[in-house]
């Protein structure tokens, strides 16, 4: 159980990456880990590509507000929220809410597993998402929600992370007995 803690209290957002690849056996555990996330009906409404060439990484990196990360990270996630099955069952709720939440999760579940696989990501939200998806050819069934850079961290990163603890905002602030 104590493993499971130090994973999530030590993760941290790198950004900067050593060029040592991750290996496709890695890559697949933290699917599968991935996969294990919760999702609104069990519907796993949500579409996981990865990206490792350079051509297309550095496409990307132009649409994600050139964040050094997307172009020099290993490999990078992107998941989708997949509009139409979600909204089989939930109509409308499900394409405009709940394919997100499930992409959400499931992106969260994938950086805790990097985190114990001793990887570092960088959830990425700002990026153009029109351009994303036709960079990746999604059409309209699967819209772009996050992007993952995962690589081995850069020995400065991990230097410079493990000084910088953030601030959490006082429990007061964010939650409330009722």
């Amino acid at each position: 159980m104590e493993k499971v803690f130090e994973t999530i209290t030590s993760r941290r957002s790198m950004r900067a990456y050593e060029e040592t690849e991750v290996s496709e056996e890695t890559l697949s555990e933290i699917i599968r880990i991935a996969r294990s996330a919760p999702s609104a009906g069990n519907l796993q409404s949500y579409y996981i590509l990865s990206v490792r060439k350079k051509k297309l990484l550095k496409k990307l990196w132009k649409h994600a507000k050139e964040q050094d990360q997307v172009k020099n990270c290993s490999v990078l996630l992107v998941f989708c929220a997949d509009l139409k099955q979600s909204a089989k069952k939930y109509r409308s709720r499900g394409r405009d809410l709940y394919c997100i939440q499930d992409a959400t999760i499931v992106c969260s579940y994938a950086q805790l597993a990097c985190q114990f696989f001793g990887l570092g990501s960088c959830w990425v939200g700002a990026f153009n998402e029109v351009q994303v998806a036709n960079d990746l050819d999604l059409h309209t069934k699967y819209r772009p929600i996050a992007l993952l850079p995962i690589g081995f961290p850069h020995p400065d990163e991990k230097k410079r992370m493990s000084k910088k603890i953030k601030k959490r905002r006082n429990l007061e602030e964010v939650y409330k007995k009722l």
